[in-house]
């Protein structure tokens, strides 16, 4: 019988039958678990090992799996690799002499031939067992690469992409708010963003956290009310509030989430702000509809008014300027960015005038 581990402690144990399906759970130390799995429902249980899987829609995912002999599935993928994933602690034992450190992504060396495949398609023989990246979910090609003791996320996207996430990396720096760590690469086609969890800290998207709360749906103001009935509420705004400014379109449950201590479960924080690369136009049109649909529901909270306060044209093209010195994406032609971020103050120095 295999048990879902939390490093070197039982979280719960499971079967399958012989369909392959889960066919019983024991739970052994709720505290450890995510959110969805405490209630020991076995279906929740396959959503959560489904939600682990690399996403199949992604070619590089696919020739990954093809030249590991996987079934392309949403499952089997994560079955091979144990469960593991290099946002937390969690693993599958299927035998008593294993322990956590035989599985644990987090110390395991950094193999440049998995890397390559997962990023660019790269055909050749891969070594067999757990790699980073039979977990690493997301639609956009990226691959886990170590740096020291540091694992960095490479992520390939079109220059709009690369200028948006950075930018708004850059913004969201500059006014204070809590923001994941990006940097630009000499590659054009790549931004790296450095892991902000580790064997101490874990991560657990909103799509199972959502789980602690009697309200299970997803929208801003269910989960603001979720967020604010354990004292997160300011944080969650914060990233609302970037997302109107940047025209952020993507926010979901997979880039949204908390991070967790990884030895007790307890909660420690709303995860810091990640994922920006379809902001700013960069696969749909600029519009004010965001921010203004963020200002009818939540106002203005007084820890933001900042935030407000910060804002200016000057800002936004020293931003600019950084973001195209760092990248070299001198050509890029920005007008219309400019020009919907003097709508974006207007519409902010407007509200607070009122």
């Amino acid at each position: 019988m295999p048990f879902l581990m939390n490093k070197n402690r039982i979280a719960l144990c499971f079967s399958f039958n012989k369909y392959g399906s889960i066919d019983f759970i024991e739970i052994n130390n709720k505290d450890l678990l995510p959110e969805m799995l405490k209630d020991g429902n076995i279906v929740y249980l396959h959503k959560w090992l489904r939600s682990r899987c690399i996403d199949l829609s992604r070619r590089n995912a696919r020739i990954l799996l093809e030249q590991l002999k996987i079934n392309n599935n949403s499952i089997d993928p994560v079955m091979y690799n144990k469960g593991t994933s290099l946002i937390d602690t969690f693993w599958i034992k299927y035998n008593e002499s294993e322990a956590f450190n035989d599985n644990n992504l987090y110390i395991k060396a950094f193999d440049t031939k998995i890397f390559d495949i997962a990023l660019n398609g790269a055909l050749q023989s891969l070594p067999l067992g757990i790699n980073t990246e039979l977990t690493n979910i997301g639609s956009f090609n990226k691959a886990w690469s170590k740096k020291g003791n540091n694992w960095w996320l490479y992520k390939l996207g079109s220059k709009k992409h690369i200028y948006a996430e950075l930018f708004t990396y850059y913004l969201g720096k500059s006014l204070g708010m809590n923001m994941a760590v990006y940097k630009p690469l000499s590659d054009q086609n790549l931004i790296t963003s450095l892991n902000f969890t580790d064997e101490s800290i874990s991560l657990e998207h909103y799509f199972s956290f959502k789980y602690a709360f009697n309200d299970t749906s997803y929208n801003e103001s269910t989960v603001y009310h979720n967020m604010k009935s354990i004292g997160l509420h300011h944080s969650y705004l914060d990233i609302l509030l970037l997302d109107g400014i940047v025209c952020n379109p993507d926010r979901h449950e997979f880039n949204l989430g908390v991070l967790k201590n990884t030895n007790t479960g307890n909660l420690v924080s709303l995860a810091p702000n990640y994922d920006n690369n379809l902001a700013l136009g960069a696969e749909s049109n600029l519009t004010l509809y965001l921010l203004r649909e963020y200002l009818d529901t939540f106002g203005l909270p007084e820890h933001q008014i900042k935030y407000i306060n910060t804002l200016s044209q000057d800002l936004m093209l020293s931003i600019d300027t950084q973001v195209k010195t760092e990248t070299g994406f001198t050509d890029l032609d920005t007008t219309d960015i400019f020009n919907y971020f003097n709508q974006v103050i207007i519409a902010l120095k407007s509200y607070q005038s009122c």
